[in-house]
């Protein structure tokens, strides 16, 4: 059966994203910046904020699946798309949707730049689809860079008022700030290069050069080795670098939940041989567990601010 057509938008994908916005902004942001910056003006800001973040979002999900079309013949038979031009229609309504915006929020905040921020990170999804995506790392890297970039959407238009706070205070802020940013990028790339080996057939089929491609199945598995023990060792230095303010609780949390899984997934990836119809399967396993990770990351900080 093809998929059915609002799945097109990753919903479950796109309602983490707002979801983890939403939580910066309200647990995060606006309770430490106060009455500095607790207006309506600048909430409706921030919810216009993470619309805009959804169109790009969804804008990606939808070119990607366009120019994946043969490919996904291959990997994904149940998920090509079937009406294409209908589908680069509400790409382009998406675009427009989210420039609109994005100039109406570049007006109300008197910072331009918004704007060309917009435009940047939409045409690098563009770019990711049409061309980096077969390019070895370089498409891996600007995916993770997006997810982990969610959240500097919402922190960016108060970079002036967090600055005149005191050390405390901006430790405060900029702590889960930095987990999220460093938890998103790494774990996304590692993921993003499970679905490359993933997807070796397809990719293979029509040239698109990924890292799995480029180099064989066995040779990116250092690559995910390398960059699950950097994770692993930016995550352990986190929590030494903030030891003194994280309670026993939460640190065994990070590890039962993260490290060890982490551990988990180093040795399935190691461990998988045989026929590719089976790697095909295990490294889609891998992929799943990883997404998990996430969540449970995510999760993280939230249980932060009920025990610390």
């Amino acid at each position: 059966m093809n998929t059915t057509w609002w799945k097109r938008f990753r919903p479950i994908n796109l309602l983490i994203v707002s979801l983890t916005q939403l939580f910066f902004i309200f647990f995060v942001i606006l309770p430490r910046l106060g009455s500095t910056v607790l207006s309506s003006r600048v909430q409706f800001e921030l919810y216009l904020i993470v619309l805009i973040t959804l169109c790009i979002t969804a804008g990606g999900y939808i070119i990607n699946d366009i120019q994946d079309i043969e490919i996904d013949r291959i990997n994904k038979p149940d998920n090509v798309i079937k009406n294409p031009g209908t589908w680069i229609w509400i790409y382009r309504l998406l675009f427009l949707f989210g420039s609109f915006t994005t100039l109406y929020v570049s007006y109300l905040h008197r910072a331009w730049w918004y704007l060309a921020v917009y435009l940047i990170a939409w045409f690098s999804l563009y770019a990711y689809s049409a061309r980096l995506k077969c390019v070895p790392l370089a498409g891996n890297l600007l995916v993770s860079l997006f997810s982990a970039s969610v959240v500097i959407a919402v922190l960016a238009p108060f970079f002036s008022e967090i600055s005149e706070l005191d050390e405390s205070m901006q430790k405060q802020i900029l702590r889960p700030f930095s987990f999220y940013f460093l938890f998103a990028f790494l774990l996304s790339l590692i993921r993003e290069i499970v679905k490359d080996m993933e997807d070796y057939d397809g990719d293979k089929s029509r040239s698109c050069n990924t890292l799995a491609v480029s180099l064989g199945d066995e040779k990116t598995k250092i690559f995910v080795l390398f960059f699950s023990v950097i994770f692993m060792a930016s995550l352990i230095a986190w929590i030494a670098l903030y030891g003194s303010e994280i309670p026993v609780i939460y640190f065994l949390y990070l590890v039962m939940i993260v490290l060890l899984p982490m551990l988990a997934v180093i040795y399935n990836v190691t461990s998988v041989k045989g026929s590719w119809s089976f790697k095909k399967q295990e490294y889609h396993k891998i992929s799943t567990w990883l997404k998990y990770i996430m969540i449970a990351g995510i999760l993280a900080l939230s249980m932060e601010f009920y025990i610390v």
